[in-house]
C-alpha cells in the first residue's frame, strides 16, 4: 500500500468522525432544550451578575464555583441581547477547542482520526448532558491527564501553567473530583517510582488553584459555608441509594465502554499516553461510589475518560480482529446517550414535548408578570422551561431539596427543623413576589421521597401561611404530571 492511499484512507476517517459530530450537534444538540441542572446554574449565573449574592439570592448543595465559571457566557448573552443557551453552548464548544487544541500540542504522536475521536467524545457522548458539571469537569481536564504519565520536560512552562489552571478549576467544580488526580498521581507513583515527581508545574498550579478557590469562596459566599452546608450534609442523605444500587448502576450504565476496554486488554493494546485517562476512570468510578446517587451525569466521566483512553491508543501488531471488535462496541457507547436524546426529541410524549408545554405556558404571560414558581424535589423539566421562556424565578433555590429528609424522616427534629426553615423562606418569598403561576409536582413519584402519592397540596397546607397563599389561586389544566395554579 502507497502512502498517498494510506492518507486518503486516513482522510475518510477522520472527515467522516467530524460529520457524524456536526450532525449531531446540527440536528439533536441545537434542537434540544438544555440540560436540568445547567438550566438553573445560567439562570443563577446570571442572577449574579445582576447583583445576586450566592448562597443568599442563589443557594443550592453545590460550591459556587460552576455559578462564577458559567458568567462569562451569560454575560456576553446579557451583553448582546443572545440567547443564553446558544451563547453557554458555544462557550463549552471554545472549552472543547482549547482542550482538545492542548492534547494535540503535547501529543504530537497521535494521527488526526485520534484527536477527531477525542474531539467526538467531548460532543457527542454526554447527550442530554452536554454542560453538565461533569462534563466541564472532564473537557478541563484532559489536557492534564493527556501529559500525567509521560516526560514533559521540554513543553514550554506557560502551556504547563494553563494545563495546570484549566485542570483546577475542573476537579474544584465537586470536591468528589478530587479522587481523580488522586488516582492518577499514585498511578504515576507506581509507574515512574518517583514521589517528587507528582511536584510538576501543572499539579503545583492545580493546587494552588484549589487553594485560591477555597479562599474566595469563604470570602465572596459566606453563608454557603456557615449555614448551607450543614443543611446540606444532614438533609441532601434522603437522595442517597444503596452503595449495591450504585455499584450495580455503575456497571450498567457503562456496560458497553467496559465491554470495549476489556476486548482491546485482550487485543493487548498499547495505550500509551492513554493510560492515564484509565487511571482517571478509576478515580471517576469512585467518585460515583463517593456521591451514593448512581445518576446518569455522574457516570459520565468513568464512560468518558475510558473513551478518551481508547481513542489515545494504537493499534495492536497481532489480535487486529479484538481491536476492531472493541473499537465497535466504543462506538456504540458514544452514540448511547446521543441515541436516546434523539428519542425524546421525536417523541410525541416524552420529556421535550412536556418542556415545551411548560415553556409555552409560562411564555403566555406577559413579560413582567413572567413570574414563576415551582414545588419540587429536582430542577428537572421545569428549569429548561423557566430558562426557554425567560421566566423569572420567584425564589432562591432551585428545588425543595431539604424536603424529602423530613418526609421521610417526621421525627427527626434536626432534618424537620432545616426543612421548616426552607419552607417558610419559601412563603415569605411568594408572598413578597407574588409570582402569576405555582406549579406542583403531582406525579406519583417524587425524587428522594419514599412513600409513592405524596400530595405537596395536602402537606403545604397544614402550615396557615401556605393555606393562606393557595387561597389566592386557583387550579387551572394541568400540564404533564405538574399542577398549575394560577393567581387570581
Amino acid at each position: 500500500m502507497n502512502n498517498s492511499k494510506s492518507l486518503f484512507k486516513f482522510d475518510i476517517l477522520t472527515w467522516t468522525i467530524l460529520a457524524l459530530s456536526a450532525l449531531y450537534v446540527a440536528l439533536v444538540l441545537f434542537p434540544s432544550h438544555l440540560n436540568h441542572d445547567v438550566s438553573w446554574i445560567l439562570y443563577g449565573s446570571r442572577e449574579m451578575l445582576n447583583g445576586g449574592e450566592f448562597g443568599r439570592d442563589v443557594i443550592d448543595v453545590n460550591p459556587p464555583l460552576t455559578w462564577w465559571f458559567s458568567m462569562p457566557p451569560m454575560w456576553v448573552a446579557e451583553l448582546f441581547n443572545a440567547s443564553p443557551i446558544l451563547v453557554f453552548r458555544l462557550y463549552v464548544f471554545l472549552l472543547i477547542g482549547v482542550s482538545i487544541t492542548l492534547l494535540r500540542r503535547t501529543n504530537k504522536q497521535l494521527e488526526h482520526w485520534q484527536v477527531a475521536a477525542a474531539a467526538m467524545t467531548l460532543i457527542v457522548m454526554p447527550g442530554y448532558d452536554f454542560g453538565q458539571r461533569e462534563h466541564l469537569m472532564v473537557i478541563l481536564v484532559v489536557p492534564y491527564l493527556g501529559i500525567a504519565i509521560k516526560p514533559v520536560e521540554n513543553e514550554p512552562a506557560s502551556t504547563r501553567y494553563l494545563i495546570g489552571l484549566l485542570a483546577g478549576i475542573g476537579i474544584c467544580i465537586k470536591p468528589y473530583f478530587l479522587l481523580i488526580p488522586i488516582c492518577v498521581e499514585i498511578f504515576r507513583i507506581v509507574k515512574t517510582r518517583s514521589f517528587p515527581g507528582i511536584f510538576r508545574i501543572e499539579t503545583i498550579t492545580m493546587g494552588k488553584f484549589g487553594i485560591a478557590y477555597v479562599a474566595s469562596a469563604l470570602i465572596l459566599a459566606p453563608a454557603f459555608s456557615s449555614d448551607i452546608l450543614s443543611a446540606t450534609l444532614t438533609n441532601y442523605t434522603a437522595f442517597n441509594n444503596p452503595l449495591i444500587f450504585v455499584a450495580g448502576s455503575l456497571v450498567s450504565k457503562s456496560i458497553l465502554v467496559l465491554l470495549a476496554l476489556i476486548v482491546l486488554i485482550l487485543a493487548q493494546v498499547r495505550w500509551r499516553a492513554g493510560s492515564g485517562f484509565l487511571a482517571a476512570a478509576f478515580g471517576a468510578a469512585l467518585s460515583v461510589l463517593a456521591q451514593s446517587k448512581g445518576w446518569n451525569y455522574h457516570i459520565l466521566p468513568v464512560v468518558a475518560f475510558v473513551l478518551l483512553a481508547i481513542s489515545m491508543s494504537f493499534k495492536p501488531k497481532k489480535k487486529v480482529l479484538f481491536y476492531f471488535v472493541g473499537m465497535a462496541f466504543s462506538c456504540l457507547a458514544v452514540f448511547n446517550q446521543p441515541a436516546r436524546q434523539a428519542i425524546v426529541l421525536v417523541s410525541p410524549s416524552g420529556q421535550h414535548s412536556l418542556v415545551n408545554a411548560l415553556s409555552n405556558r409560562f411564555s403566555s404571560l406577559p413579560i413582567k408578570k413572567r413570574k414563576v414558581f415551582a414545588f419540587i424535589t429536582s430542577p428537572r423539566d421545569i428549569w429548561p422551561a423557566m430558562l426557554d421562556a425567560n421566566a423569572h424565578w420567584s425564589g432562591s433555590q432551585c428545588c425543595n431539596y431539604l424536603l424529602p429528609a423530613a418526609v421521610n424522616n417526621p421525627d427527626d427534629k434536626k432534618t424537620r427543623a432545616n426543612a421548616e426553615r426552607q419552607l417558610t423562606a419559601i412563603v415569605k418569598t411568594l408572598e413578597h413576589e407574588k409570582p402569576a403561576l405555582i406549579a406542583v409536582n403531582g406525579a406519583n413519584y417524587q425524587l428522594a421521597i419514599r412513600n409513592p402519592g405524596f400530595d405537596y397540596i395536602k402537606y403545604l397546607r397544614q402550615r396557615n401561611a401556605y393555606d393562606v397563599l393557595f387561597k389566592q389561586y386557583k387550579e387551572t389544566k394541568s400540564i404533564g404530571y405538574f399542577r398549575i395554579f394560577e393567581r387570581l
